[in-house]
């Protein structure tokens, strides 16, 4: 259920979508033998087919893991950040 969950909400939500650019702001990264962790900034940027582009800032944390000699997304999560965060992010870059 969760990886096919997942695969068919972001098949919706790209079907709906012109485009989608994401730009890491600050990425740190720190890998374990075969686990990976990124975690940082990011800067959605989503263009509807039927409408004006949409910029979202969010903190995201991605976890890897190395399978056959490949790095294979295990989990992710984004969380949207307020407009009185996004203030302090832009000062620190």
């Amino acid at each position: 259920a969760g990886k096919a969950a997942l695969r068919h909400v972001a098949e919706a939500q790209l079907t709906m979508s012109e485009s989608l650019r994401v730009t890491l702001l600050n990425p740190h990264y720190r890998v374990f033998e075969r686990t990976g962790i990124v975690c940082g900034h990011s800067v959605l940027v989503v263009k509807p087919k039927d409408g004006p582009p949409h910029t979202t800032l969010v903190r995201n944390t991605g976890a890897y893991t190395k399978v056959a000699g490949k790095w294979r997304l295990a989990a992710l999560h984004l969380s949207r950040i307020s407009l009185g965060d996004e203030m302090n992010i832009s000062q620190k870059n």
